[in-house]
């Protein structure tokens, strides 16, 4: 009997206890802090997310509470919301009640933040909560929610601070996630500020489109369950947001990913120990190499004339890998777990989920931002690599020592080459086979073209030791410190350090193929340049290279020889088109923009620019073009323009779709606030575009100065389009071809101009 009623006892006590287990996850409140800024005042886009949150079928009684604070935006498109105040809401299927007036208040401002949390803490407690951030962003060296109104923003010291300040709530509890629905927020720095302060961490590498979120592909399954896990949710946020973005334009891209931020003990220890390594190799005699480096990743949203210096961290780990390989492996390993789920569209590359700000476009702007960045020393020894790049690279600069490379040095000369010899020239570099086959080489080259290799030879390589190697009659050995990425205008990697090495190529040359004699009438082949690998055999295993000159359509290669000593403070090479107005008076150019196809030899000091004579033409105007973002599936490129007098940028979309590039819209850029604009807008009937340019000459000191030029007006017709297309440069004009040549601290300089013709 005692035992059946301590069963009972027992049993009664359990089924207590049930539905309070049941309980502690039934009830969730989620926070919107929703700066409106010019994303509202302009384009609506705050309204049009509170319009899918609206229709996400949010119960009014259930269990499910979504506050909102609206403010930081001249003015409001959802009726019932007062411009130029701060207040607050909730919102459900019924619609928005308004649950307090704050009055005039900065979105930009700690305080606020902090009495917006603490609000929500006290007024609609639940079991769990979640927290959107919903602005402009730009990473650690911008931070986010830009008030229109008082030109504040939160930068992550301050969305520490307001965070923190909120624990002292009394219904506080650790956030389930904190999204940011903004701009380049998926940042390691950030991460670790909001660790202490919540599970999860979803937010963008990249640019975001103005949609932003889809709220009504979310929210519907946080109200139908209160407790869902966290990644499930995390998922669907990724998913819904991706594909409402290739929904709305298939050409858009984005980035999302979720982060747990229980998971990023080790990825700190990795980073830091690796920002120890770089900070002494910055502060030793690497600093060119890092520099360099440096120069050749890219950041998210790039733009010509600014930049937010975040890089993705694999990108990082891996560049500098070279310099500490054990913590750059750890960095890895560990963004593996920290990053739980992450998708990008598929015109993007190197997108791991988390970035890292490594600075260099943002140094003269780095005054606004580095004391912020060091203040709350998260991350002390990464804080000090940062600052360590910083003053290196400013100390460096021409402001401060004039030592750039025209001043140093002169200015280097550009002439011209076939392509075939320039590839020959190019792969000689990995040989110092000395046996001479001069006299078989020249008759190779007139079995192969009709015409004597000494005839063309415009270069100063031994082909002796090339042909040497390619032949495979003696081993070589090959000493290089390099790397390479041929498919933009730089050549890095990971190659460093000394191999044993003999030549071969994925269509069969190498030792062996040509038997006993090197030279037969029987040979029917061809050189290298149609061959879009070589591979090197080393000790420790084939390396294979990219054949830079492989898909070339231009019939000459465009060279400059550098000194040792500029090689020494080089960082990286673009190509340059201008078209000479000058007269017999006055030297000018207009300037075109830049040529991706650029190969260095950084062994030698030889650059190579190929230019087959087509360039981008707007209603048959040629223009300046610049590419954003560019890899083997997807370029966007930037067009400078007015439109309706306003500086912006058409948006050239080139991809499998369409392989010549169209027109898909136009972007402010980066806006007055400092921040880069969310999404692009479409062209209308009647808009007025004027092509900008930028002409160039030199005073009566001899000084080289730049100023603004226009083209002329393109009025957009009834279709609301433009036509663009690739077209031989006019022939009634004079361009010229040279080098921009950047170095380690920034500051660029023009080799001598190069005279083309057609």
């Amino acid at each position: 009997m005692k035992k059946s009623i301590a069963f009972l006892l027992i049993s009664c006590l359990l089924l207590a206890l049930i539905p309070t287990a049941v309980a502690a996850n039934n009830t969730f409140t989620l926070m919107i802090y929703l700066c409106g800024t010019d994303l509202e005042s302009n384009g609506a886009f705050a309204s049009k997310d509170l319009g899918e949150i609206f229709n996400s079928g949010i119960p009014s009684d259930g269990d499910l509470t979504v506050y909102i604070q609206t403010g930081g935006t001249k003015s409001w498109q959802t009726r019932g919301i007062t411009d130029r105040k701060v207040e607050r809401w909730t919102i459900d299927k019924e619609g928005m009640a308004r649950v307090d007036s704050v009055g005039t208040a900065d979105m930009g401002s700690v305080d606020t933040f902090a009495d917006f949390l603490t609000y929500g803490f006290d007024n609609f407690p639940a079991d769990r909560y979640g927290l959107v951030m919903w602005d402009h962003g730009s990473g650690a060296s911008g931070g986010l929610c830009y008030d229109e109104l008082t030109k504040n923003s939160l930068f992550y010291p301050d969305i520490y601070e307001g965070l923190n300040y909120a624990t002292a709530a009394d219904n506080y509890k650790k956030f389930e996630f904190i999204g940011f629905d903004a701009c380049l927020m998926a940042s390691y720095e950030l991460a670790i500020h909001i660790a202490p302060f919540a599970r999860y961490m979803i937010a963008s590498e990249e640019l975001e489109p103005g949609g932003g979120w889809a709220y009504n592909g979310w929210l519907p399954a946080l109200a139908s369950n209160p407790g869902i896990n966290i990644e499930t949710l995390g998922k669907k946020i990724v998913d819904s947001f991706l594909s409402t973005t290739l929904a709305a334009d298939s050409s858009d891209y984005a980035t999302l990913s979720v982060c747990d931020l229980s998971k990023l003990k080790p990825l700190v220890t990795a980073v830091e120990g690796f920002a120890t390594s770089l900070s002494s190799e910055v502060n030793g005699s690497n600093f060119s190499t890092i520099s360099r480096l440096r120069q050749n990743m890219r950041s998210f949203g790039e733009y010509y004339n600014a930049a937010s210096d975040m890089v993705d961290m694999t990108v990082f780990a891996n560049a500098y890998s070279q310099f500490d390989s054990s913590n750059a492996k750890k960095i890895t390993a560990a963004l593996d777990d920290v990053v739980v789920y992450s998708k990008h569209t598929n015109n993007l590359s190197n997108v791991s989920g988390l970035s890292i700000l490594v600075p260099f476009s943002t140094r003269n702007s780095a005054s606004t931002y580095l004391n912020q960045y060091k203040e709350l020393k998260l991350s002390p020894s990464y804080s000090a690599f940062v600052s360590d790049m910083l003053s290196t690279t400013l100390s460096g600069s021409s402001s401060s020592s004039g030592s750039t490379l025209s001043s140093l040095f002169g200015i280097p000369s550009v002439s011209q080459q076939s392509i075939q010899s320039a590839q020959i020239d190019w792969f000689s570099q990995y040989s110092t086979d000395e046996t001479s086959y001069t006299q078989q080489a020249d008759s190779l080259w007139g079995d192969l073209f009709g015409t004597s290799y000494e005839e063309d030879n415009s270069s100063d390589f031994s082909l002796d030791s090339f042909l040497g190697m390619l032949f495979g009659t003696e081993e070589s050995t090959a000493s290089y410190d390099q790397s390479y990425d041929t498919s933009s205008s730089s050549l890095w990697g990971s190659l460093t350090g000394e191999s044993d090495l003999s030549f071969t190529t994925d269509s069969g040359y190498g030792s062996g193929l040509w038997g006993s004699s090197l030279i037969s009438e029987e040979i029917q082949t061809e050189l290298p340049q149609t061959s879009n690998e070589i591979t090197l055999e080393t000790e420790s295993g084939n390396v294979t290279l990219d054949n830079p000159f492989a898909d070339t359509q231009s019939e000459y290669a465009y060279t400059a020889q550098l000194t040792s000593d500029q090689m020494d403070v080089l960082g990286k090479v673009e190509a340059n088109l201008m078209m000479d107005v000058s007269d017999p008076d006055f030297e000018c150019y207009v300037e075109l923009g830049y040529v991706q196809d650029v190969v260095v030899d950084w062994n030698r000091g030889k650059i190579y620019g190929m230019f087959d004579g087509a360039w981008a033409t707007l209603d048959g105007q040629m223009v300046c073009i610049y590419d954003q973002i560019a890899n083997e599936r997807y370029i966007r490129s930037l067009i400078p323009v007015t439109l309706n007098g306003e500086e912006s940028y058409l948006l050239v979309i080139f991809d499998e779709e369409t392989p010549g590039g169209r027109i898909v819209g136009w972007t402010e850029g980066y806006g007055e606030n400092g921040l880069p604009v969310r999404g692009y807008n479409q062209l209308q009937k009647g808009d007025e575009i004027i092509p900008q340019y930028e002409l160039i000459y030199w005073d009566a000191d001899g000084d080289q100065q730049i100023e603004p030029f226009e083209g002329d007006p393109i009025t957009i017709g009834k279709s609301a389009s433009v036509d663009f297309s690739f077209q031989t440069v006019e022939a009634d004009a004079d361009y010229c071809y040279c080098f921009c040549l950047t170095d380690i601290y920034g500051d660029s300089t023009f080799t001598e101009y190069h005279a083309l013709s057609f």
